[in-house]
């Protein structure tokens, strides 16, 4: 665990989701290898490892895995993030609700979760993650898009690319 994540007993932040919607480094989980690009387009996934930690400009984020599950890319996995900025809540909001993660939070209501509780729901949570590549340094890297999860009906309804590392 590194120095500025925070994990269990410490002081969890309460994060508060608006009932509207708008706009480091962790270990790579044992049996896995961490690549660089896993494929783009829509991928079946395991959120693995979710913590809590700081981002280069100060603020938190919530970083983990996403290790993917069908035999074409079983064992690989990438790392995610998400800010946990008051104004970049939404975009965790509405990934966590296409993976089922808040059926339990009315559609149109603010709530709050503390930092413990949306490691909770996000750790080995499946779904189809919906990734494009993209030129970070220098080098090709899978990155989650926007949305960064997809329901069936919306990966279905994707155009296929041809591609071979597209696979749900």
């Amino acid at each position: 665990m590194y120095p500025d994540s925070k994990s269990k007993g410490e002081r969890m932040a309460n994060r508060e989701f608006p009932s509207t919607e708008s706009g480091g480094g962790l270990p790579v989980p044992e049996g896995m290898k961490s690549v660089q690009v896993i494929g783009s387009g829509p991928i079946e996934v395991q959120i693995l490892n979710p913590t809590i930690t700081q981002s280069k400009s100060g603020g938190d984020k919530v970083l983990f895995w996403l290790a993917g599950l069908k035999k074409e890319v079983k064992g690989l996995c990438v790392l995610a993030d998400y800010s946990l900025l008051p104004q970049s809540l939404w975009r965790l909001k509405a990934d966590m609700r296409k993976l089922g993660l808040l059926d339990d939070i009315p559609l149109n209501e603010n709530f709050t979760l503390d930092d413990e509780e949306i490691v909770s729901r996000l750790d080995e949570a499946k779904g189809i993650a919906n990734f494009y590549i993209d030129v970070y340094e220098g080098k090709e890297v899978s990155k989650l898009n926007n949305p960064g999860f997809l329901t069936k009906e919306e990966a279905a309804a994707m155009p296929k690319t041809g591609s071979t590392s597209s696979v749900f």
